[in-house]
């Protein structure tokens, strides 16, 4: 049995099984994030990683995006920020954190669990529909020297899934400052 799954979904667990640490984190004017955003720092404020690219695209990292976290709540702010309003909870990527992420590759066939390698960096990359509320963020496949290391399957029925999840932690991140 095979299904598509290109419908968005927001998953982090920890590996030791602890409630995601969390942290307030202000963001800059003019800017929106959504919740499920992977988040990095950016002149101290929390920004989207790999910014949405246009209609019907995708955008790519460079390989080398040190991010946070993960947006645990939506937010647009205005054109002038209120320190104390124009804050997000971001759950941290540490030693604990990892996200699900759509796997993504040149044929649906390809874009599988099985056709990844445990262990192994793949690129961050997020795509968009039509809509700017439709995207999602997931890995490349054909890239291997890049931030988001492959730690296992997210699914558990066994069923074979053209852009399955997959459990992924960073490899390089910033940490919070408590």
């Amino acid at each position: 049995m095979r299904r598509n799954t290109f419908e968005k979904q927001v998953r982090v667990r920890t590996t030791d099984g602890s409630i995601p640490h969390s942290q307030d984190y202000p963001v800059a004017a003019s800017n929106t994030i959504k919740l499920g955003d992977i988040v990095a720092i950016s002149s101290g404020t929390v920004a989207q990683a790999i910014a949405i690219p246009g209609s019907n695209n995708t955008e790519t990292s460079a390989g080398s995006v040190v991010v946070l976290g993960v947006a645990m709540a939506d937010i647009t702010t205005g054109a002038s920020v209120d320190e104390q309003a124009d804050r997000i909870p971001v759950a941290i990527f540490d030693d604990t954190l990892e996200v699900a992420l759509k796997i993504h590759a040149s044929t649906a066939a390809a874009s599988e669990p099985q056709d990844l390698v445990l262990f192994t960096a793949y690129q961050l990359g997020r795509w968009r529909g039509a809509s700017a509320d439709v995207w999602w963020y997931f890995v490349d496949v054909g890239t291997t020297n890049a931030e988001m290391r492959y730690m296992g399957r997210a699914n558990f029925d066994g069923i074979d899934e053209d852009y399955a999840l997959g459990w992924f932690k960073p490899i390089a991140t910033y940490r919070a400052i408590t």
